[in-house]
Order: structure tokens, then C-alpha cells, then sequence
């Protein structure tokens, strides 16, 4: 994805409202629409001092990092800081929660107050089964949400995942539904 073109056809500069707890599912139909959600949802957090988590696929971990270095160009630091965790998915529903555990865990021990999640969530799809999208998502409501002060954005690409699997996430997601749907759709 060109960066400089994301920047001219962006509509969304505004980050998505958030409240600690929420969980939301946002569905994309484009490499811009994919930055649209993320960039101006992981700046927002790193601008209020959270940690912020960008778990996708390499390809995409490359372009949100270069998006957000153009609005944000000292993000390189933030990355060597742990202010920003850029990761591929974990094999396992299990190992997911587990290492947002740890990480999220180490990051309150040193003092954060707020963490922000992305996962682009056709990394793990390749790696998992539907079913066990929803493992995730269920695991991650139940472990992570009640411990931590999350707001997470799980992004789905409506050119792969099937219309049922766009279905389940919403079903998952149900924070979504707080905002408008203008604001989790891109």
C-alpha cells in the first residue's frame, strides 16, 4: 500500500471513541480502509501513553508502521521503548491470550495504565480454523478484558473471510454496536 495515496484518499483522521473494556470488530474492504481503522486508533493510544499491540501478518505490520511514522515520525523510538508491539499472531488461541497476558502484565508492573490492541485478524485465520477465531475472541473476553484497561480493535478483510465468518465476528463483537457503524466500517 502506498502510503502518500492512503494519505489522499484517507476519510478517517478521527480515531475510533474508546472506552477501557471495549472489544470491537471493524471490517475493511481496502489497504486503506485496513489504515484507516488502525493508524489513527494506535496513535490515538500511544499519544495517551498507552502500549499499544499491532498483531497482524508481516506485510501489513509494514504498512500501518508506515503510515503511523508519517503523522508520527518518532514511532521507531516508540517501538524500541515497548511503547508500540508490533507481532505476528501466535499459533493458538491460547498462546495469543497468553502472551497479551505477559506482555500486558510486564508493561503494568513499569507503571502503564492503558493498553491498545490491532490485530488484523486474517494473520490468525491462516493459522486457525473459524472455530477457533472465536475461541479467541471468547478467551480475550474473558482473561485479558476483565484484568487489563484494553480497548481492542480486531480488524477482518471483507475480500477474504466469508460472509458467516464476517457474521461470527460481528456477533463477538458486540461493543461495536455502541458507535456508529460508519466509524468501525472503512
Amino acid at each position: 500500500m502506498n502510503v502518500q495515496s492512503w494519505q489522499q484518499e484517507s476519510v478517517q483522521d478521527e480515531p475510533l471513541a474508546t472506552i477501557h473494556g471495549n472489544h470491537l470488530c471493524g471490517i475493511y474492504g481496502t489497504d486503506a480502509g485496513r489504515l484507516d481503522l488502525a493508524v489513527p486508533f494506535l496513535l490515538e493510544g500511544l499519544q495517551k501513553g498507552s502500549v499499544c499491540f499491532l498483531v497482524a501478518p508481516s506485510d501489513v505490520q509494514g504498512d500501518v508502521v508506515q503510515a503511523m511514522k508519517v503523522k508520527r515520525p518518532s514511532l521507531d523510538s516508540d517501538i524500541k521503548a515497548g511503547r508500540l508491539i508490533v507481532s505476528a499472531h501466535q499459533k493458538s488461541p491460547a498462546a495469543q491470550c497468553r502472551f497479551f497476558e505477559t506482555a500486558m502484565k510486564k508493561a503494568e508492573d513499569e507503571g502503564v495504565d492503558s493498553f491498545r490492541v490491532v490485530g488484523d485478524m486474517w494473520g490468525l485465520r491462516l493459522l486457525v480454523s473459524a472455530k477457533e477465531m472465536i475461541e479467541l475472541g471468547v478467551g480475550f473476553e474473558r482473561l485479558i478484558v476483565p484484568r487489563f484497561p484494553v480497548v481492542a480493535l480486531c480488524a477482518y478483510d471483507a475480500r477474504k473471510f466469508a460472509g458467516v465468518e464476517l457474521l461470527d465476528a460481528l456477533k463477538d463483537h458486540q461493543d461495536t454496536f455502541k458507535f456508529p457503524m460508519g466509524r468501525t466500517l472503512a
